[in-house]
């Protein structure tokens, strides 16, 4: 900390879900993720037909569209904060889309029903729009408890095209940057092109400045291979492409090694 007094450490948050393995903890080996499993078990999400809804393997969704159930989760975030000798400068929330996203390699049955009407989540008009709002009542109850000053970073595609949603934030990531952010033409030209609308140069204008930022992510650990102008076959990373891209619009970077893994 002597060495680089600007250093922030961000935590990551889950904004909807926990951790099945988080359930093994017993009282004597109580921890913060056993604690944070515990707190959203009363409000966990199910499908059509019952089945406890997932949008990853091996975690459990919770409905935190419901006011409770983010408060629930706060209490533990904020007892955790207030006791451990080592403080989080903010967090990385993990995710924040427009609607619910999920993975190909989870198994249940049913489709998802968060507020359990039904109605399956895609075809549930006001379930989508409580998604949505919920995550602006997270951002908001966030601040209330940890003050202006604490970073709030979002994961997940609506902020990064969103402009009123962003503006409540101090950054955002851009995962597998640009595949996430940029649909419809080559991802890389549209992030770069100032005509379309959430360009880089743009997007990083709607954030907070308060705390540092903007904290405009950008991340990618895929290493694509190409046939280049000598006809030879060889890889890219896409670390060293981003580092370049981020001297340009004033961006940020995750750390890579030489692998193409981040860190």
């Amino acid at each position: 900390w002597s060495e680089n007094p600007n250093l922030r450490i961000l935590g990551w948050f889950r904004s909807k879900c926990v951790r099945t393995e988080w359930a093994n903890y017993t009282p004597e080996t109580q921890s913060y993720d056993s604690a944070l499993y515990h707190a959203a078990m009363p409000y966990l999400s199910f499908t059509t037909t019952g089945d406890t809804l997932q949008d990853w393997p091996g975690t459990a969704f919770f409905d935190f569209t419901r006011p409770e159930a983010r408060d629930a989760m706060l209490d533990v975030f904020a007892a955790y904060q207030a006791s451990s000798p080592a403080k989080l400068d903010g967090v990385y929330w993990d995710y924040f889309n427009f609607e619910l996203w999920i993975s190909d390699d989870v198994t249940m049955e049913g489709e998802p029903d968060l507020d359990g009407d039904g109605d399956p989540h895609f075809t549930d008009t006001d379930e989508r729009e409580a998604f949505r709002a919920a995550q602006v009542d997270w951002i908001e109850e966030m601040r209330a408890r940890m003050g202006h000053d604490f970073i709030q970073v979002a994961n997940g595609a609506r902020a990064l095209s969103d402009s009123t949603f962003a503006g409540l934030l101090d950054g955002m990531n851009y995962e597998i940057f640009p595949n996430v952010g940029f649909y419809g033409a080559p991802p890389y030209r549209m992030a770069l092109d100032p005509s379309t609308p959430n360009n880089l140069w743009a997007s990083r204008n709607w954030l907070r400045t308060q705390n540092g930022g903007p904290w405009q992510i950008l991340e990618n650990v895929w290493i694509p291979r190409m046939t280049d102008q000598n006809g030879v076959y060889r890889s890219i990373n896409l670390g060293d492409m981003n580092r370049a891209i981020a001297l340009l619009t004033g961006s940020t970077v995750i750390h890579y090694d030489l692998t193409g893994e981040h860190h």
